[in-house]
């Protein structure tokens, strides 16, 4: 934890000060520069991050036997995704919702990044990409909506 801190505060500084310099280049008129979840993750907010991983990888486990069930491919729950996504939704939980919204935000979170890859995976495997997938639920949601897209289009 102490090591994902360092490096996070290690090239966050830099970014900001160099602002001005983005600023300057911008393709999009008023865009911002963006971080990656583990720059919410602190260690002020290690038992948020905690909560929000273990609730995140639990989701995913119910998950995990649900999702034959109901006719959809098993998704092994992953732990990189759970403990990034799942620990940057406790915090966003904890920050909008206190402790039960930590819990519940990162515990939705293991769900769509459960079922998400599992509604993906036969879009994929009609275009041609049998067996691919990807763990975040931004290219599931885009990868769904395109993949149907393309379909009705062809």
């Amino acid at each position: 934890m102490f090591y994902l801190k360092w490096i996070t505060h290690k090239y966050v500084q830099p970014s900001n000060s160099s602002e001005k310099h983005v600023n300057e280049f911008r393709v999009v008129r008023d865009a911002k520069p963006a971080l990656d979840c583990p720059a919410v993750i602190s260690i002020r907010s290690a038992n948020v991050v905690i909560v929000g991983f273990l609730s995140s990888f639990a989701a995913g486990i119910i998950s995990m036997f649900i999702l034959p069930l109901v006719g959809l491919k098993e998704i092994v729950p992953r732990l990189i995704p759970h403990f990034f996504t799942g620990a940057a939704a406790g915090v966003f939980g904890n920050a909008t919702g206190g402790r039960r919204g930590a819990i519940f935000e990162a515990f939705a979170n293991g769900i769509l990044i459960s079922f998400l890859p599992a509604l993906l995976l036969p879009v994929l495997g009609s275009l041609g990409f049998e067996g691919t997938m990807f763990g975040d639920s931004d290219f599931g949601i885009v990868g769904i909506l395109l993949g149907y897209l393309i379909k009705l289009l062809s």
